[in-house]
């Protein structure tokens, strides 16, 4: 009997690795036909159509980790809140504003790590942006290494300078990973708790000033101007603190050369914010 019990937990073990492993080959085989056919229909150059290929031969359609709103579908709402709070805090709080309002309102960080923060599963060798689009959100790597380097010529500010379509698509398809034993010129690495794009969350609008590429798979937190503003909403006395830093911000951006912005950090040191209790 034991031994029939060992055999069939061993057959559904390895019934479910081959149902895994042949669904996995069936999606990225449905992935790569709907490529296919998009393209059939919409042609791009061919750097974009190797691009496009490379990507989907490199991105193994395994079982990928549950996503944030996965888990919260499986447990109870406060259990959800406490997993994110304790699971999601310690990386926004590598930023020092984030951790100098959380560890004064615990509400307002049960608020951004439960409803603002949402996470993006990336494949190795994957473009995260690349410069000249609109940014939408900052992003906080939670996992994984990421590389990035400011695109020279594409700006808003500086479009008087020659780019045309082609070049600009040669540079945007350009790879910035390093090559094996090699650190890429003019690059950073970014690891946990590096973030970058901060600006959007304080100007009306900012476009990317650089390319970001990820070297193996990574997790990346999103937080949008949007949801960090409804985040606020609720919290009346961090709004005054929050408009004083994006004052400081904004000022520490403005001084800053044009040939020097990029999407890597800006310290700002928030603590003159907390000086008074609320």
């Amino acid at each position: 009997a034991l031994a029939m019990l060992c055999g069939s937990i061993f057959t559904s073990i390895a019934t479910n690795e081959i149902s895994d492993i042949r669904r996995a080959h069936r999606l990225k085989s449905e992935a790569e036909q709907q490529v296919a056919d998009y393209l059939t229909t919409f042609p791009v150059p061919l750097e974009l159509e190797n691009s496009l290929n490379e990507y989907l031969r490199r991105n193994e359609a395994a079982v990928q980790l549950p996503r944030k709103d996965d888990v919260g579908k499986v447990l109870p709402d406060f259990l959800y809140r406490e997993l994110c709070l304790e699971a999601l805090s310690p990386l926004l709080e590598k930023h020092s504003f984030f951790y100098a309002v959380g560890s004064r309102h615990m509400a307002l960080q049960y608020d951004l790590c439960h409803k603002a923060l949402s996470d993006w599963h990336v494949s190795a060798q994957e473009t995260l942006f690349s410069s000249g689009r609109v940014c939408e959100n900052m992003l906080i790597v939670a996992s994984g290494s990421l590389w990035y380097k400011r695109m020279e010529g594409y700006s808003e500010s500086n479009m008087a300078r020659p780019v045309t379509a082609s070049s600009f698509r040669r540079r945007s398809l350009a790879s910035i990973l390093p090559d094996v034993g090699k650190t890429p010129a003019h690059c950073t690495q970014l690891r946990a708790g590096n973030w970058l794009c901060e600006p959007c969350l304080w100007l009306d609008a900012w476009q990317y000033m650089g390319k970001a590429m990820a070297e193996s798979r990574a997790v990346v937190l999103c937080l949008s101007h949007k949801g960090l503003l409804e985040a606020v909403s609720n919290h009346k006395e961090v709004r005054p603190r929050l408009f004083a830093y994006a004052c400081r911000f904004v000022r520490a951006l403005n001084d800053q050369e044009e040939e020097d912005l990029t999407d890597l950090p800006i310290e700002v040191e928030p603590t003159i914010f907390f000086e008074r209790t609320a």
